[in-house]
């Protein structure tokens, strides 16, 4: 039996990229030509004043043991703050330089977590071993550079909309911005914050009777997740050792941008509708009820006789970010291994102590609502926007077999 409080608190300093500070000269990556060497002037503009980084944690734990050490389990109560971000944001081209390294404000992380440890049975020469974490955690933007109202951290052309994230005092730094279909707000009514879409609201129809599309950027999804948890079980049998470890994460939206492409050529099967005649759930400008029926195809309705152009999933569909923020929760089998130890009994006559086989398959399942191929993907390797997702390559699956010698 087992307890222990603990408390602590860090201060943790980061410094920025090489070439931070002072403007240096790069070679294109077209030279050298015909055995020339380029140069030109780098497309970070930099910041003389540049500070470090410096992210200061404090944590109170507890960490409690019972049954022979058979039952475990640690809480951890956590708050980070990290001022003085030291991150790339775009800028102007027409400024000569395409990215600006500062320091960009504050951002706070807090929350809670749970490792729960067990070995529900222990039997002979036979053991099953528990071993699961669970973390809730609250992300928001205190502050940002002073003077300016955000901070734009980049964005993906998508058709007719162009889905961004940025830093905005007071929000999540995973806040997905983009165009929606508009709200109805009855007389005295007005949003809670005009920058976040209440999606419980009823869609506004217009006098064509379709969604009215509202370009002012709102926040349409959060690309952090509500809280994860991590599974993984051993069981062990004499020489043998079986492991399987599995991922949970819950509430995260990503944009995905294939589910624009694909609702633009008829490539989902959200579109299997767009010969149907449907009425719009929602109200009108007057705040009465829709009734308007519209046809979802393209071009002139058999119907009624009205043209109805490149149709509902070019014209309306995917012209609002909001359509393809998916749930992007997933439950995934992350590992399986299968292991084998010889002892000095079987290799003595060998200059080794033991040796061990091991066979380990990695991201082998993957549950998720997330229509795209991988909710773990995002733009790019690096990149600050882990909201949005262009056209990604499925996850990779991979075998591996190792040999672990002991002298």
């Amino acid at each position: 039996t087992y307890g222990k409080l603990r408390a602590s608190f860090a201060q943790v300093g980061k410094d920025a990229p090489p070439y931070s500070l002072t403007s240096v000269y790069v070679s294109p990556t077209e030279y050298p030509i015909d055995g020339l060497r380029g140069f030109t002037r780098s497309p970070r503009l930099t910041s003389p004043g540049l500070k470090p980084e410096r992210t200061s944690s404090s944590e109170i734990g507890l960490d409690v043991r019972f049954f022979d050490n058979r039952l475990g389990l640690d809480v951890s109560l956590y708050k980070s703050n990290s001022k003085d971000m030291i991150i790339p944001v775009p800028v102007s081209n027409a400024t000569g330089y395409s990215v600006l390294t500062t320091n960009a404000g504050e951002i706070e992380n807090r929350g809670v977590e749970l490792t729960f440890k067990a070995e529900p049975v222990r039997r002979g020469d036979f053991a099953w071993n528990l071993t699961s974490n669970f973390t809730k955690n609250t992300n928001e933007v205190i502050s940002i550079r002073e003077g300016v109202d955000a901070i734009f951290l980049g964005d993906i052309a998508a058709y007719l909309n162009r889905p961004f994230m940025q830093l905005v005092p007071g929000q999540s730094y995973g806040a997905i911005w983009g165009s929606s279909y508009a709200r109805y707000y009855g007389p005295g009514e007005s949003p809670k914050d005009p920058r976040v879409l209440e999606k419980d609201r009823p869609l506004l129809i217009g006098a064509n009777g379709f969604p009215v599309i509202d370009t002012q950027a709102k926040i349409v999804g959060d690309a952090t997740p509500d809280w994860s948890m991590n599974m993984n079980n051993q069981w062990v049998y004499r020489n043998w050792d079986l492991s399987i470890n599995l991922d949970l994460v819950m509430g995260i939206d990503k944009y995905n941008k294939l589910d624009q492409w694909d609702s633009a050529f008829g490539h989902t099967t959200k579109t299997l509708n767009r010969e149907d005649h449907v009425v719009f759930e929602g109200v009108t400008a007057n705040g009465s009820r829709n009734t308007k029926e519209v046809w979802l195809g393209q071009g002139i309705d058999r119907k009624t006789g009205i043209d109805y152009g490149a149709g509902y999933h070019r014209n309306v569909y995917r012209a609002a970010v909001e359509q393809s923020v998916e749930d992007a929760s997933y439950l995934k089998i992350r590992s399986l291994s299968l292991g084998y130890r010889l002892t000095k009994a079987d290799v003595e006559r060998l200059p080794i102590q033991s040796v061990k086989v091991n066979m380990i398959a990695n991201n082998i399942m993957l549950w998720t609502p997330f229509s795209q191929y991988d909710p773990e993907a995002f733009v790019s390797s690096g990149s600050n926007l882990i909201g949005l997702v262009d056209l990604a390559y499925p996850g990779t699956r991979s075998l591996i077999l190792s040999l672990n010698f002991s002298f």
